[in-house]
């Protein structure tokens, strides 16, 4: 396979997943508005605000573990993308928006620290809601 159909092939395969994630965060969440789609300059795996969740593929793909062997790295790739899609799916359900006024006066350390404490937070609250 030449670099253009690798190139069309990872395109596709960013297009469905971000497809889906967004199909199953709206029936999950109840909320039609939610967006997903990707954005290789945010610094984390993923993040979202105000019901707009946003991938860095690329951060996401070098989590995974299984670089050999091409069908076990697509399935983690698969699982990983959805587990940082539930993750900020708990952001977008129970995290008070970055406008809050809370946030605005807050020192970066600060908001990282509490945004450690967050995750935990909505991680509960997500399990509880959605139990297995």
């Amino acid at each position: 396979m030449n670099s253009q159909e690798l190139a069309y092939q990872e395109q596709t395969w960013r297009a469905g997943i971000e497809a889906l994630c967004q199909k199953l965060d709206c029936i999950l969440s109840g909320n039609p508005k939610i967006t997903v789609k990707s954005d290789g300059r945010i610094p984390a795996a993923g993040l979202s605000e105000s019901g707009n969740i946003v991938f860095n593929h690329e951060r996401i793909n070098s989590m995974c573990t299984t670089k050999g062997d091409v069908q076990g790295h697509r399935g983690h790739r698969f699982r990983m993308t959805l587990g940082v899609n539930i993750h900020e799916l708990g952001h977008v359900d129970f995290s008070p928006s970055y406008e809050n006024p809370l946030w605005k006066g807050m020192k970066s350390e600060t908001r990282m620290a509490i945004n450690i404490l967050e995750d935990q937070r909505q991680e509960l609250l997500e399990a509880a809601k959605y139990p297995k």
